[in-house]
């Protein structure tokens, strides 16, 4: 786990674009609404961006769910487009998780291209899960953790249960998770108890929780996926804003849907 102070210039709201599961490579890749994500990234004043992993499918013939039909670029070209696309907003890139496809070509090659041009541009390099700290000038901070997420599950109600047991175990007021594709996003409170002059009393705990999205159309005109085989849901394709308030007990996380 690695850990990121982001000390912010201003006391107002900033927004954080939490996006991954892009897929790029493969027909299956929205790439138009991919590429969007990017350009809304700099649409404002105080907009940042996270990757979440799993941008781009880096399969080889040898992987079991290559697809030699659907694939439509080397791997070096899915990089070329990924880091062209960062370039633009690497001013405003706090930094980039990894997911289980840039594990596997690390595993399979030795080669870890994301770490590489992180180092490079001055990017912070988050490992498969980091622990953020937004630091706001008059003091106020907010906190997160962001992962990949690996597994599956079926159903939504699961994939809940999945994400709210990850979050209760680490104190912060956000936690994100990608990998299942879902597009979604919910408020958990827990109650503390502290001491007070007339005694204890109850404060409430607020977390919120999210899955980051994705760019990768499980169904195809005229084509499969392995998705598909599966028969996995269609899920609505877009990302998560974070809206990261010095004057709000919350933290929001929005589902920008891109249909």
């Amino acid at each position: 786990m690695r850990f990121l102070t982001v000390e912010l210039d201003h006391d107002k709201p900033y927004t954080l674009l939490l996006s991954g599961d892009g897929h790029k490579g493969v027909d299956q890749c929205d790439v138009p609404k991919y590429e969007q994500t990017f350009r809304n990234v700099l649409a404002g004043n105080r907009r940042l961006y996270a990757g979440m992993g799993d941008y781009c499918e880096y399969r080889k013939p040898d992987d079991k769910f290559y697809d030699t039909e659907a694939t439509n670029q080397r791997i070096d070209e899915q990089l070329d487009w990924l880091f062209a696309q960062w370039e633009m907003v690497k001013k405003r890139m706090i930094g980039a998780v990894i997911g289980n496809h840039e594990q596997g070509l690390c595993l399979k090659s030795t080669i870890n291209p994301i770490r590489r041009w992180c180092d490079n541009n001055g990017v912070f390099y988050m490992d498969d899960m980091v622990m953020i700290t937004f630091r706001f000038p008059s003091g106020v901070i907010k906190t997160c953790v962001l992962t990949h997420g690996s597994g599956a599950a079926a159903t939504k109600g699961a994939k809940v249960n999945k994400l709210n047991g990850f979050a209760s175990k680490h104190d912060v007021d956000f936690v994100c998770m990608g990998h299942t594709h879902d597009l979604m996003s919910w408020v958990d409170v827990d109650l503390r108890y502290v001491p007070s002059k007339k005694g204890m009393k109850q404060v409430a705990r607020y977390k919120t929780m999210g899955y980051t999205g994705s760019f990768y159309r499980t169904f195809i005109v005229d084509g499969t996926s392995y998705a598909q085989q599966k028969h996995y849901s269609p899920m609505p394709l877009g990302y998560l804003e974070a809206v990261i308030d010095p004057n709000k007990t919350i933290v929001d996380l929005i589902p920008v849907v891109m249909e």
